[in-house]
């Protein structure tokens, strides 16, 4: 390795993707290296190991290419742009957009990446399901997305998380109760090893969905506990996202504990945060279940 030519390039490519990844130098280090390692190697003080950089193409998901060519970073831009177009029609439940985008990319030789090629087996897998309605076929393909590659240093991409918490979440949907569980706990073994490498979003949306899985096999007293790890989690990063679905839920099963005050509070501070999202199909829904629930109680009486 040209010390000399390279050690710039390096260190602008590294910070550069890190930073645009929103990724600090601690997550960045947590299990591969020391944090003023990271800081060294972008003021251009250190040449790093094959075997570092492996690591962080691994976690920030591009080859190992990319911190010496500067090439790469057009590959990474398009990359980018793609997962932006693919993310957007997710959020609209838009699978049919999804595949055709997928279905454009199968050639295109900047998706070949680890990383992009789980991002596309991880969407194929959920185009299969919610559009073709088969779950064993969803279920294989979002197998393919796991891999061991790095996994015994917790360099685990963030298409692996997810794919484990959409294949538990299928799992909950066709009630297969017992097969969904130990994708769940998998999630949460990572999470507990590894917290620093897991993004915020994907623990959230571990938690709200192992609490569906829970609230369907009828372990309301678990439940609790989850929806206020959940809830907790939330609060600490200022953060909305399934915030008032995780207040809902724990509402529900207070409902069917028979803890009916606290139901309702907990379903009014739901409220307040599918306001504060601008959710008007989520508030009326909401406010819906209240005037029932109320209209139960007051029969009982």
């Amino acid at each position: 390795m040209n010390t000399e030519n390279l050690l710039p390039k390096i260190a602008l490519n590294l910070r550069e993707l890190r930073k645009f990844q929103k990724i600090s130098q601690k997550k960045l280090a947590e299990g591969i290296c020391t944090q003023s390692y990271i800081s060294m190697i972008e003021k251009g003080e250190i040449s790093p190991s094959a075997t570092i950089l492996h690591a962080f193409s691994i976690r920030l998901g591009v080859d190992i290419n990319y911190f010496f060519d500067v090439q790469e970073n057009l590959m990474y831009q398009y990359q980018d742009e793609l997962i932006k177009l693919i993310k957007g029609a997710r959020d609209k439940n838009d699978y049919t957009e999804i595949r055709q985008l997928l279905k454009r990319q199968e050639q295109n030789p900047f998706m070949s990446s680890t990383k992009m090629q789980k991002f596309m087996n991880y969407h194929k897998g959920l185009c299969c399901y919610f559009l073709d309605h088969d779950a064993k076929k969803a279920i294989e393909i979002l197998n393919q997305t796991l891999s061991t590659d790095g996994h015994a240093q917790g360099l685990y991409h963030s298409e692996d998380i997810e794919a484990l918490v959409a294949i538990a979440s299928i799992h909950t949907e066709e009630e297969k109760w017992s097969e969904a569980k130990p994708y769940f706990l998998q999630a949460f073994d990572i999470v507990k090893r590894y917290p620093a490498a897991i993004k915020v979003q994907t623990m959230q949306k571990i938690y709200y969905n192992y609490i569906r899985l829970l609230y369907q096999s009828g372990s309301y007293t678990e439940i609790i506990q989850v929806a206020d790890k959940g809830i907790n989690l939330c609060k600490e990063n200022d953060s909305l996202y399934l915030h008032g679905q995780l207040l809902y839920y724990k509402a529900l099963t207070l409902n069917k504990m028979e803890r009916y005050n606290e139901a309702i509070a907990y379903f009014e501070k739901a409220i307040m945060v599918f306001n504060i999202q601008e959710n008007e199909q989520l508030v009326d829904y909401t406010r819906k279940i209240i005037t029932k629930f109320k209209d139960i109680e007051k029969s009982d009486k």
